[in-house]
């Protein structure tokens, strides 16, 4: 049960964490991960107040049972060192501190002699790794030294998540010329993940990004608001059209403004054209157009998992013909995320009694419910919904419950006539891909199914009616992962 802690540490009460970490407690023996929630953008007393208390907690769990730590909020070194030297069999270690931000103008990190002695034996067991990366401080070649660091002394390393702390676009660091120092046999033999945030990726004429690390054995690679792509996607075409490598999960996020944004997608669908082991294919690619379906249809036959979104436009979306072509051949396809066609509830107060699929978005049930393995689909875009103050597109305060029910008629009617089309559907949820979307929902309270707008998640559930008829219902799940954990990649 308490295997995986996941804790706001600014918000536990003082109580609450006494209970935690006294030793009769019998709790801190069973973690083995710990996820900080906090935010890594706290003023420095509530940061200096979450280490205090994360401190208390390392201490609190045996010698050598954590296996893994999140925290972005800051960490001294020496908190690091402490989690580190009792806790020598970590294997994830995804945390801010100077530790692991290579680039710091004045602030050693791991790879100098000031932590080698140490770092190098407490980290022989780290196979996930974030490293910081700051941008045009110091040299390229320094920054290189760090990711040789990790390259050479933990040879289990296979998930390495590089990001950039860019502020601007203009302050965004290539990947690949700090790579170019390179020598030798590519960095990271047993590199199976690697996630690559807010980076510059590669400028025409640099190298190529097989020659400096090790994709042999890559299944997984995430490129999320990076720029200057398409040479980098260019360069892993080139390698991947020879038939080797075992990528099997792409999820490429490009942000809103981008160089060469027509020519960032026809890299990406050439690509997919070359990839054919795919089993999982995350796209959000802005207002800049979606791949062709053809390049969807190239992985139909391993393809168990997709998710096509566009960020903040959210009124596009693949036709039905597209769509009904990708589903009669997707013949393994579980988990689909996409925009649905507009759809209008009326007013807020209506509640979405008037609401009955028809049209172009009754079209698009139809086709989705013609796939038999499909067990989750998530919509990308809110359906319109007139919230009676000139042109609001939030709900007020006092609207949260009006929108509870409204949200539960719609559930209700895509589940009823999806199940009336044969439909094996078990879970809907209604989410936004943009993020904006969803931040303009925080300040709003949590209804009484425990969702707060925009988000609202059913799984499919029976009803039976006085008639004895027994009726298709979403049933409102409080936590979605914690009662289907196989969604996770679905909420990404």
């Amino acid at each position: 049960m308490w295997e995986t802690l996941e804790i706001k540490l600014s918000t536990a009460s003082p109580s609450a964490l006494a209970t935690l970490v006294h030793p009769r407690s019998g709790i801190t023996e069973h973690i083995r991960e710990i996820k900080v929630l906090d935010s890594g953008t706290l003023e420095s007393d509530e940061s200096s107040e979450i280490e205090d208390r994360l401190k208390s907690l390392i201490l609190a769990i045996p010698q050598d049972r954590l296996r893994a730590l999140t925290c972005y909020v800051h960490l001294s070194t020496p908190t690091v060192q402490l989690l580190l030297q009792s806790q020598q069999k970590i294997e994830t270690l995804e945390v801010s501190t100077p530790f692991t931000i290579s680039g710091l103008p004045e602030l050693p990190d791991f790879a100098f002699e000031e932590h080698y002695a140490w770092s190098t034996s407490s980290l022989s067991h780290v196979t996930e790794m974030l490293l910081y990366i700051v941008p045009n401080s110091v040299s390229e070649k320094r920054i290189f030294e760090a990711i040789h660091f990790l390259s050479k002394n933990h040879s289990k390393m296979q998930d390495l998540l590089l990001y950039s702390l860019a502020s601007t676009k203009t302050g965004m660091i290539s990947l690949c010329r700090i790579l170019r120092h390179a020598k030798g046999l590519p960095l990271f033999a047993n590199l199976t993940s690697l996630r690559l945030f807010n980076l510059r990726l590669a400028k025409r004429g640099d190298p190529a990004i097989s020659n400096s690390l090790d994709l042999s054995k890559l299944s997984c690679l995430q490129l999320q608001g990076c720029d200057d792509i398409v040479p980098f996607i260019e360069s892993l075409s080139s390698y991947y059209a020879r038939g080797i490598g075992e990528l099997t999960w792409l999820y490429i996020i490009l942000p809103d403004q981008i160089k060469d944004p027509q020519s960032s997608v026809q890299a990406i669908e050439s690509l997919l054209k070359v990839c054919s082991k795919l089993i999982e294919l995350q796209l959000e690619l802005s207002g800049h157009g979606f791949v062709a379906k053809e390049c969807i249809l190239a992985h139909c036959q391993k393809l168990q998992c997709l998710s096509i979104g566009t960020g903040g436009s959210q009124s596009r979306y693949f036709s039905v013909m597209e769509m009904t072509a990708i589903l009669r051949a997707c013949i393994h396809l579980k988990y689909l995320a996409i925009n649905m066609p507009v759809v209008d509830l009326g007013s807020i107060t209506e509640l979405g009694t008037g609401f009955h699929p028809e049209g172009e978005f009754a079209d698009m049930l139809a086709a989705l419910s013609i796939n038999p393995t499909l067990h989750a689909f998530r919509i990308l875009n809110l359906p319109t919904v007139n919230y009676n103050e000139d042109g609001a597109t939030v709900p007020g305060k006092t609207q949260v419950y009006f929108c509870q029910i409204l949200m539960q008629n719609f559930a209700n009617k895509i589940f009823q006539f999806m199940a009336n089309r044969g439909s094996n559907l078990r879970v809907l949820a209604i989410r936004p891909s943009s993020k904006d979307v969803r931040d303009a929902g925080k300040d709003l309270g949590i209804d009484a199914n425990g969702h707060q707008w925009p988000d609202y998640h059913y799984a499919r559930g029976r009803l039976t009616e006085v008639t004895g008829m027994i009726g298709v219902v979403a049933h409102p799940l409080r936590n979605v992962l914690q009662d289907f954990p196989d969604l996770v990649s679905l909420f990404n």
